[in-house]
């Protein structure tokens, strides 16, 4: 694990041709953040960026770690067609050959759209959500850039993007905070916002502080009443999104491990025990029963904190470091209501039971392949980050015919 400080130079944006721009910016690359944009759709007018559940998603944020190309295949390939075909996507690189990379992988997938490159220099993770979070406030559009005690020596590019980012956006601020905090573990209402009590806590120890006092902090930073969710001790997950869903000031939906109680009973009838579901490992009955008492703490929290609690099925791995959620989605709102990018992982009778979750609550759902990305630790929501949003308009949606050509 290294250190998380590092100096930021200015981004530096250029335009040209791809070979020229992919040519200088390698000369440039050990010392700033270059944007390479390609393709239609990638103005930089300012948007607000709203909670989960109020805009419509107008440009995306992924970050491209070859290194994960094979996990995430099926999960681009889900998500370009499911995305309404106006809006654009901006991909984060570790390297400007990347970008031939990221192309060679989504050609074909979806309709032709915007995709807008971010070079910067270190490494890049997979995972687009962690190292900044974007929020509006009061006083207008920020991404929040929060101190990690310690980041991987193969993650430290992360640390540059939200700055980067922030340059595409002349509306949007960039705010530091001493906090050590992870989007993933932070779900953001219109009047409210949730954390886990993991987060509250470790910067409770790391900044010598009281829990309430961070929560206040946290509270000013985000603009928002921030409640803390579960016990410091016994968690479902180290990341909120990973098992709670947020789309508005009054309902979420909460996993629930007893409703995989059908998923074992069918299993059973067919003689079969226990055991593997595919590659990701044993997943027994016996730890969903172990992890019910946790998940009830949490309601209980959400029960008093004034939410109405909905469930959805959650499966966890007997080994503890994979949890099959459905709960780690993107949620926005079009002009004919609210759609939700889901989790699927080809588990029939679990899928179309969370659908169903989501679907009750008046949600469109667009299931989003990740039993592969899954392995390396999440799913929908923590490969994305939104950028760009504003009020829901009539929207473009890919015609049956493409989404059928993909195969599943």
């Amino acid at each position: 694990m290294g250190g998380s400080s590092a100096t930021l130079g200015p981004p530096f944006f250029l335009s040209g041709s791809n070979d020229r721009l992919f040519a200088t910016s390698r000369i440039l690359l050990p010392l700033l953040c270059v944007i390479l944009t390609v393709g239609a759709g990638t103005g930089t007018e300012g948007a607000a960026v709203l909670p989960d559940g109020v805009g419509r998603v107008r440009e995306w944020v992924v970050h491209f770690d070859p290194g994960m190309r094979e996990f995430v295949r099926e999960t681009f390939a889900d998500l370009l067609l499911a995305v309404p075909a106006d809006a654009s996507f901006c991909v984060v690189l570790a390297q400007p050959y990347d970008a031939d990379k990221f192309k060679s992988l989504v050609d074909g997938m979806g309709p032709v759209r915007g995709f807008r490159f971010l070079v910067g220099s270190g490494g890049v993770s997979g995972w687009a959500r962690d190292r900044y979070v974007f929020l509006q406030r009061h006083d207008g559009a920020r991404v929040i850039v929060p101190t990690p005690e310690f980041v991987d020596a193969d993650r430290q590019g992360d640390l540059q993007v939200p700055v980067a980012l922030a340059r595409l956006m002349p509306t949007l601020k960039v705010e530091r905070t001493r906090l050590d905090l992870e989007g993933g573990d932070l779900l953001i209402g219109t009047k409210v916002a949730l954390v886990g009590a993991g987060t509250v806590w470790r910067n409770a120890y790391r900044l010598a502080a009281e829990p309430g006092a961070i929560l206040q902090e946290l509270s000013q930073l985000v603009g928002r009443r921030v409640i803390m969710i579960g016990d410091e001790d016994d968690l479902p997950h180290e990341h909120i999104d990973m098992y709670l869903s947020l789309w508005n000031d009054r309902e979420v939906l909460l996993g629930d491990p007893r409703l995989t109680a059908e998923y074992f009973a069918a299993r059973e009838s067919l003689g079969l025990r226990d055991g593997e579901v595919r590659a990701l490992g044993s997943f027994a009955r016996r730890t969903q029963r172990a992890m019910v008492a946790t998940y009830e703490r949490v309601r209980l929290d959400l029960v008093e904190a004034g939410f109405r609690v909905h469930r959805i099925p959650i499966l966890h791995n007997d080994d503890g470091d994979t949890v099959l959620t459905w709960n780690n989605a993107v949620i926005e709102r079009q002009a004919d209501g609210l759609h939700a990018y889901i989790p699927r992982y080809k588990i029939p009778l679990l899928d179309e039971q969370a659908e169903a979750a989501w679907r009750a609550r008046g949600i469109r759902t667009h299931p989003i392949r990740v039993e592969h990305v899954i392995q390396q630790g999440g799913a929908v929501r923590c490969l994305t980050n939104v950028l760009r949003e504003s009020p829901p308009t009539k929207t473009r949606r890919v015609d049956a015919a493409a989404r059928a050509s993909i195969p599943r």
